[in-house]
């Protein structure tokens, strides 16, 4: 299966635009934005701040939708990326640049993420 789903994703790029065989986030966030594609993989959790917020976009809510990935006669398949939090061993400050970590991935860090940049979060305790 995963094989016929790499071929399919190849043969989409005959509608892709010029280089996008070589698009990163940035540049397939931006096709996306002006309309050069229709649609784009991303993480659920950049879904507010890449596609529908004001500050970063003049795409509106009702624009712009969520789909799950297909995952054939299994029904709909999750998406879920989630990020790393890593200290330099070389930071003059590395104390403090631990503490940000803690406070981020703590409940209260995503609990505020959610709020107000519209990340999803990782625990289970703060998504309930």
């Amino acid at each position: 299966m995963g094989i016929a789903a790499l071929e399919t994703h190849k043969k989409l790029l005959e509608f892709a635009p010029t280089g996008a065989v070589s698009h990163g986030f940035s540049e397939a966030l931006q096709a996306f934005r002006q309309g050069l594609v229709a649609t784009m993989f991303n993480w659920g959790s950049v879904f507010k701040g890449s596609a529908i917020d004001e500050k970063t976009t003049t795409l509106k809510p009702d624009q712009v939708g969520i789909q799950v990935l297909p995952v054939g006669a299994n029904g709909a398949g999750a998406h879920r990326g989630i990020w790393s939090g890593t200290v330099s061993s070389k930071s003059q400050n590395q104390q403090a640049a631990w503490t940000v970590i803690q406070w981020l991935s703590s409940k209260e860090g995503e609990s505020w993420h959610a709020a107000n940049l519209g990340v999803f979060p990782a625990r289970k305790s703060t998504l309930a």
